[in-house]
């Protein structure tokens, strides 16, 4: 059956924050802790079984890995957790994992705008293991971060890690590694167009990403252009985007340039309530699909539109997600056009699910798909205007280059909304 609901504030495509390398197991072996045979096991296999949308996913080898798992009797939570984390490796799934307590509060933080100790790269959100290539991947890197100040990526592939390979790493191996403290530097190889590159980058403390909405406008002759950037789909950033939406509609906007640049995405139902904005009532946003076809969920916008005027969206190889979800959203429904580069394609979308003693189950519940049917994940969003340029004007010094006369994508957005009737 189908849903056409909005979906819950506890799921996210790709903005989690999970300490990786967090010392201690999920559950002590305590008296306490004693366990009912294989309740929890048992419990996990058939949310999995039930929910999981990840693709390559055999079900006969799941039902398998049931009867080899769950007909035993587990004497602690410690062990039975042990055997859970055991289970879910045979899915071949980076994306899934168990979350310990303190993970899964240092995730709902992350979701709230804390930038991680390191180099600015957020797990899952700035850094991942590609889908296609299965190498650590950069998918982009925010502004003033230590990452983008040494001159990272979109796209860069990470080797090494302080001349340890990455290859065969999890992500949450990987992310400790990256999580280096301040005061400390950290070699990187990477690969960027099949061109081997080494960058030494500082490690930062822990501090609050920057705002996530930005707003000017410029005057044309007799029309008023407004910018909006959403630089990242943090949780309640669409509150902040409403308000700087509003602002412009006060100044008089007569038409829009939103930025999506170098988004990696983030709270799936605050980049619904972005699209929602730009949508009447009704209207399709996505599809959340699992496996080839099925569909689990579908997402429509829920009231009047507040802007109708003519928009041109900004995208880069760093906007990802949920900014892909907005910007083929929009597109499909013949509300903006888009200018710009190719987008990263990364639409998967990933579930919390609470488990016992605090700790939490993290996995794929499928893939983002646009209303003209555009597959994110294989596809990505590709632009109605191609205009590259490398590097991206948002890692500019405090984004001075952007909406400037060197900002040839925003120059190009430019003409197409001053002459659209």
């Amino acid at each position: 059956m189908t849903s056409r609901v909005v979906i819950n504030t506890l799921t996210y495509t790709t903005l989690v924050f999970l300490l990786a390398g967090c010392q201690g197991s999920l559950i002590d072996s305590t008296p306490d802790n004693r366990t009912q045979g294989n309740t929890h096991i048992s419990h996990v296999w058939t949310v999995i079984n039930d929910k999981f949308g990840g693709e390559g996913f055999n079900s006969q080898k799941w039902a398998n890995t049931k009867r080899q798992f769950t007909l035993q009797n587990y004497q602690t939570l410690y062990d039975e957790h042990a055997a859970i984390e055991s289970m879910l490796e045979t899915l071949e799934a980076p994306a899934v994992r168990l979350l310990t307590e303190a993970q899964k509060a240092l995730f709902l933080n992350e979701v709230s705008g804390q930038l991680p100790m390191g180099i600015g790269l957020i797990e899952l959100l700035s850094i991942d293991i590609d889908e296609h290539t299965k190498v650590l991947t950069i998918v982009t890197c925010l502004p003033q971060t230590a990452a983008a100040k040494a001159g990272l990526r979109s796209g860069d592939q990470v080797i090494k890690i302080n001349g340890v390979p990455t290859a065969g790493l999890s992500l949450a191996q990987a992310m400790s590694k990256l999580r280096v403290a301040p005061g400390l530097d950290l070699s990187l190889d990477i690969l960027r167009d099949s061109v081997p590159l080494t960058f030494s980058v500082p490690g930062e403390a822990a501090r609050n990403i920057p705002s996530p909405v930005r707003t000017f406008t410029q005057q044309f002759d007799d029309k008023t252009i407004g910018y909006i950037q959403y630089l990242i789909a943090a949780k309640d950033s669409a509150i902040d985007f409403r308000n700087g939406l509003s602002s412009l509609l006060r100044q008089g906007a007569d038409a829009l340039v939103l930025d999506l640049r170098n988004n990696p995405g983030g709270s799936v139902p605050d980049g619904l309530a972005v699209a929602d904005l730009f949508l009447e009532k009704g209207a399709p946003i996505a599809t959340l699909r699992a496996g080839q076809a099925r569909t689990v969920r579908e997402y429509y916008a829920t009231d009047r539109a507040v802007w109708t005027g003519p928009t041109a969206i900004l995208q880069n190889e760093g906007s990802a997600s949920v900014a892909e979800l907005i910007a083929g959203a929009l597109r499909a429904n013949n509300k903006a056009i888009i200018v710009g580069q190719k987008s990263y394609g990364k639409g998967l979308l990933h579930t919390l699910t609470p488990l016992a003693n605090n700790t939490a189950l993290m996995f794929p519940v499928g893939r983002l798909i646009t209303p003209d049917q555009r597959d994110i994940l294989h596809e990505a969003i590709i632009p109605d205007y191609l205009v590259p340029q490398t590097p991206s004007p948002i890692m500019s010094s405090q984004q001075m280059d952007v909406g400037t006369a060197v900002d040839r994508q925003y120059q190009q957005a430019l003409a197409k909304i001053l002459k659209w009737d």
